[in-house]
């Protein structure tokens, strides 16, 4: 008998690391969304931080203090996500993430409104949903797919959002 609760204990503590195991290993491509992902958020943060201070029109203002709340919570969602599977992500914006928010940084009035309507409200939202779209139907890990999914609806209505407003703005 003490065999076998003995034997049954060591099969559950076999099975609890073996999903341990599971968890802190992602596929390359699952590493590869929330990597992508994360410099995708920081971005449309950052940009928004700038934008909140920038910024010439008030909608502008109120879209990109929209932006850093909602932006904020999927933020710490992925960082969540990552953390679990032992995914580092990167803590600088790499590429023309960066080129367009040093350019960002150099314009003011009118000008910044519309390179960032333009590059982060529309382009950086077109982008994201399709990266989510991508990791919703592609995704390995079950969590990363569920993640993807119902961040995609959000994104979705942040580029709805950032179409009418640059209707609104520069008609």
């Amino acid at each position: 008998m003490k065999y076998l609760a003995h034997l049954l204990f060591s099969l559950a503590l076999a099975a609890a690391s073996t999903v341990n195991a599971q968890v802190g290993n992602a596929s390359e491509r699952d590493a590869r969304f929330l990597k992508e992902a994360a410099n995708s958020g920081l971005f449309e943060m950052q940009a928004s931080q700038l934008a909140i201070q920038a910024a010439g029109q008030e909608r502008i203002k109120e879209f990109a203090r929209m932006m850093l709340v909602e932006h904020e919570k999927i933020d710490g969602d992925l960082k969540s996500l990552a953390f679990a599977r032992k995914i580092e992500l990167s803590i600088n914006l790499e590429g023309d993430r960066r080129d367009t928010l040093d350019a960002l940084q150099q314009e003011t009035g009118p000008d910044f409104d519309k390179r960032y309507v333009e590059h982060v409200a529309i382009q950086a939202h077109k982008h994201a949903v399709m990266l989510f779209t991508e990791a919703y139907e592609k995704a390995d890990d079950e969590e990363i797919k569920a993640f993807a999914g119902k961040t995609l609806e959000t994104l979705q209505q942040h580029l709805q959002h950032a179409q009418n407003l640059e209707a609104a703005a520069f008609r």
